[in-house]
């Protein structure tokens, strides 16, 4: 009985970690997605900081561009990626688990 009851709730942990995990791994690609866009949208000859005044839908729309936070930002989403995830303690973890149970 404990040990079921031990089994259960580590499962649930390990789900709730691995869920945790997809969470930030989508939020951190859709922050990389907008940096991207907004590299995109940035004026090539603006410097590393500019403001654009545009119109949306018949809104007025100050937008600005400020390359070094764009850097800084993506520096901070790419400085914990790791290629093959061995150093990931989630991974880690993860694996330990699978090898006492015999997976």
């Amino acid at each position: 009985m404990y040990n079921e009851v031990t089994t259960r709730v580590q499962q649930k942990t390990a789900d709730e970690i691995a869920s945790n995990a997809a969470k930030y791994e989508h939020a951190k690609g859709l922050a990389i997605d907008r940096l991207i866009r907004a590299l995109e949208r940035m004026p090539e000859n603006g410097g590393s900081h500019s403001r654009q005044t545009i119109t949306d839908g018949g809104k007025r729309l100050t937008v600005d561009h400020d390359l070094l936070s764009i850097v800084s930002a993506l520096e901070k989403l790419g400085a914990n990626m790791t290629i093959d995830k061995v150093d990931d303690p989630v991974m880690q973890m993860l694996k330990r688990w699978d090898d006492a149970a015999g997976v």
